[in-house]
């Protein structure tokens, strides 16, 4: 339940028309570190990753990426059971709506994502030893396209099976990807 900095309800995290899975996770992140519960085979997974891991960008969206890298699944369950308080200072926060447009279109455009993507591609090529061999093979497409000239670009994105949740999200995200913002 999103709320504002007075705990006042404004609304509800969207439901994800696509599954969770690999493809998502190396380019959006759709899961809030405050909400995520796992299983100890996860933990296990996470904790070992974390001392191979160097810099990554958010330590949800990097849990979500080795997870799902690893072949475990990641359930978004439709049933709201937190209050995420959102505030001036949130480093990210809910990142929905008319208002938060600006700012995700300057990240997608003004190069945030693209660094994020290069930082997390790193991070993750150190465990990637853990994926299954088709999220390997994914990854390595995924960090080859993002130093890639424009047809090799697209066609690794494209092998990687990149996705975002949203129409408008893969809009900008191949627009991005075009403009070599990613």
């Amino acid at each position: 339940v999103l709320c504002d900095a007075s705990l006042r309800r404004i609304g509800l995290s969207p439901l994800h028309p696509r599954p969770p899975g690999f493809g998502n996770a190396l380019v959006q992140n759709v899961l809030s570190g405050n909400t995520m519960v796992m299983n100890a085979a996860a933990a296990r997974l996470l904790s070992a990753a974390e001392a191979e891991a160097g810099d990554f960008v958010l330590h949800d969206w990097w849990a979500y990426q080795i997870v799902t890298g690893a072949g475990g699944v990641a359930d978004h369950d439709p049933e709201p059971t937190v209050l995420y308080r959102q505030h001036g200072e949130n480093l990210v926060g809910a990142n929905q709506g008319l208002a938060a447009l600006p700012r995700r279109m300057k990240r997608h455009f003004g190069g945030d994502y693209a660094r994020w993507h290069r930082r997390n591609a790193a991070a993750l090529a150190a465990s990637a030893h853990r994926f299954t061999k088709e999220n390997r093979d994914a990854l390595a497409a995924f960090a080859g396209a993002l130093e890639s000239p424009l047809p090799a670009r697209l066609l690794g994105l494209g092998r990687a099976g990149v996705f975002h949740q949203r129409p408008g999200a893969t809009l900008a995200f191949w627009l991005s990807a075009v403009l070599g913002r990613v």
